[in-house]
């Protein structure tokens, strides 16, 4: 399952889980543990425009949840 979002400047990515909005973009991340540190990664990949629109037939903008797809 992946999930797609575009935020406020139009980019759209897609990510492994549902992303959270911080006021201005989307982003998902994963806290990771590599030779016992801790930190968070995120796993977000940018789209290049239109590709949202041909995978679901509509536009998504920022002010609308991300859209999971199967």
């Amino acid at each position: 399952m992946a999930w797609l979002a575009t935020d406020k400047i139009g980019r759209e990515t897609i990510s492994p889980g549902r992303p959270e909005f911080d006021g201005s973009e989307w982003y998902y991340e994963e806290e990771t543990s590599i030779e016992g540190e801790y930190g968070n990664i995120g796993y977000s990949i940018d789209l290049p425009d239109g590709t949202i629109e041909k995978i679901l037939g509509r536009k998504l903008t920022y002010e609308e949840s991300p859209v999971e797809i199967k």
